[in-house]
């Protein structure tokens, strides 16, 4: 019927552009209901039907443009976040795409010079913000986000103490530097907001699950499994039930309330989330945060062939921008399961792949450490875990306890006592440290 209207219209040149512009936002409405129902063929051609119809559809070109980050094609994405820009100068969320398109080119520079010249005109974009605060993460310079934290004070003025958005940065700022109690506390400031609030609940929820970030089967990093266990369990699930129904039918929701589950460590309530992420996979095979969560499953329940097929199926899934961290933590999984298989080459690769997209990640340094370590390359291995122990905020006492070591290997003995002495500050009970490092790295300064 409109094609009708439109070809009717051609003699009449301001009609036309009237009819071929409603074709335009028609077709774009048609594309969003095929990407609501996961038709991603049919919703990019309806979206470029759309363009087709009408070149400066900033809706669909803002659309292909997500869809092709999300599908890891850098380059259409870039080609689509320009034209936006061309026909509206001023597009931020092009300018972000355009941003998250430089750091995946590993154009560190260009990434952050995008982000702060957003956030010098607008100190209180807090969607940029919370885009910075990642991508400085994932550079490794989380500390230069400070400066446009108080340009967002600054402009918020007495107002900042209540600023939903601003206490979402400061959250995420609070979480990556390993301060859960801090992340929490400016989390719950967000947690009541209608933008903000969602995101906020789910990260509160990530950390009562996971305090220190610690993956569940990580026997080294996890806790006894006592009382202070059930606690955490029963607030994150607290969160998880305040949530709007609507959010509730998520997958992500799902997921959660299923590492909730395996908190428990019970094999029956284990087996029980292994059925309901099963379903979810059945309904998208590729979705990579239940596989993430079925693997951790069978690392829990001592099924690690189960769990290794599964981690080879995501190795091969191309990367998607939004999943960053799913996939981080799966490769890492993978490197931890090849590393005590003594699979070095294979843990090392997996181990780079997680650094070339955050070189943050203090796990994928620990790892090379290790096997540094045990290749007794001790210099090496203490390099790697300075950065694992730089990057994790020097509050993983584990961390502390190899770098410690690697330092009295390599004759380092002053360094060695001043991460001997940071460990027991914060872990006065730290077992074997204070006898078999501390004490040595002493006497190892006595003439």
């Amino acid at each position: 019927m409109r094609k009708t209207l439109v070809t009717r219209a051609r003699a009449d040149r301001e009609e036309y552009r009237k009819q071929i512009g409603l074709m335009s936002v028609l077709c774009v409405e048609i594309a969003g209901l095929h990407q609501a129902r996961h038709d991603v063929k049919s919703a990019l051609g309806f979206y470029e039907e759309a363009l087709k119809n009408d070149r400066s559809n900033v809706p669909a070109l803002l659309a292909l443009s997500r869809m092709r980050l999300n599908s890891g094609d850098i380059d259409a994405c870039q080609q689509s976040c320009s034209e936006v820009l061309r026909y509206d100068a001023d597009n931020e969320e092009a300018s972000l795409m355009l941003a998250e398109l430089m750091f995946q080119k590993e154009n560190y520079e260009t990434a952050i010079y995008h982000f702060s010249q957003l956030l010098e005109k607008n100190p209180c974009n807090y969607r940029a913000l919370a885009q910075l605060v990642h991508l400085l993460r994932r550079c490794g310079r989380l500390e230069e986000v400070g400066r446009f934290i108080k340009l967002a004070h600054s402009a918020t003025k007495e107002s900042a103490q209540y600023d939903c958005g601003l206490n979402y940065c400061k959250a995420l700022v609070a979480k990556f530097e390993n301060k859960p109690q801090d992340a929490l506390r400016s989390f719950n400031m967000s947690r009541r907001d209608m933008t903000w609030g969602p995101d906020a609940t789910y990260e509160m929820v990530k950390i009562y699950l996971s305090p220190e970030s610690a993956d569940l089967w990580d026997e080294e990093a996890s806790t006894d499994g006592g009382g202070d266990d059930r606690a955490r369990v029963a607030a994150a699930e607290s969160l998880l039930s305040e949530l709007h129904s609507n959010k509730r039918q998520e997958p992500r929701h799902a997921i959660l309330e299923c590492y909730a589950r395996m908190m428990s460590k019970d094999h029956h309530a284990i087996a029980e989330a292994l059925n309901i992420l099963g379903d979810l996979i059945i309904q998208d095979p590729n979705n990579v945060p239940a596989v993430l969560a079925v693997c951790t499953c069978h690392m829990l329940l001592r099924q690690v062939p189960k769990a290794r097929n599964q981690l080879k199926r995501v190795e091969k899934m191309p990367y998607i921008a939004s999943e960053a961290d799913e996939f981080e933590r799966s490769w890492l999984m993978m490197a931890d399961i090849e590393v005590q298989g003594k699979k070095y080459d294979h843990a090392i690769e997996l181990c780079h792949k997680c650094l070339k997209y955050n070189r943050s990640c203090a796990k994928a340094w620990e790892l090379i450490g290790q096997v540094c370590e045990w290749e007794q390359n001790y210099v090496e291995a203490g390099e790697n875990y300075d950065r694992a122990w730089q990057f994790c905020g020097e509050s993983n006492p584990a961390v502390g306890f190899r770098l410690a070591w690697c330092h009295l290997k390599s004759k380092r003995m002053v360094d060695c006592i001043d991460v001997c002495k940071k460990v027991l500050h914060e872990h006065p009970d730290y077992p074997k440290i204070r006898r078999d490092i501390l004490q040595k790295a002493v006497a190892g300064l006595r003439p």
